[in-house]
């Protein structure tokens, strides 16, 4: 039996990473940092808001294992804006 409150399909692996987000329609580039990855997606931090399904590429600086690409492709699945105190970003983005 699952207790947890989630209903996720894949572990999530928390992992902190320096990305750049590009925003494929407007050619927007910014910077950002992953926060975890599952099989699924991977959520991210970010000072730029997106909309739901706006297709983005995201770079690695280095790659998250050494057969791991550096680039990846996806759609934002929701953007949710952060409490301030401590974080860094503004808002937390949930990418497919």
């Amino acid at each position: 039996m699952n207790t947890s409150t989630e209903n996720r399909k894949s572990k999530r692996f928390e992992h902190k990473a320096t990305v750049m987000i590009e925003d494929e329609a407007g050619g927007y580039i910014c910077y950002g940092q992953m926060v975890n990855y599952s099989s699924g997606g991977m959520c991210i931090g970010s000072d730029t808001i997106y909309n739901r399904d706006t297709p983005i590429n995201i770079k690695f600086a280095e790659a998250l294992y050494k057969a791991a690409p550096k680039t990846y492709h996806g759609k934002v699945r929701w953007c949710k804006e952060l409490v301030r105190g401590d974080v860094e970003y503004y808002y937390s983005v949930g990418v497919k």
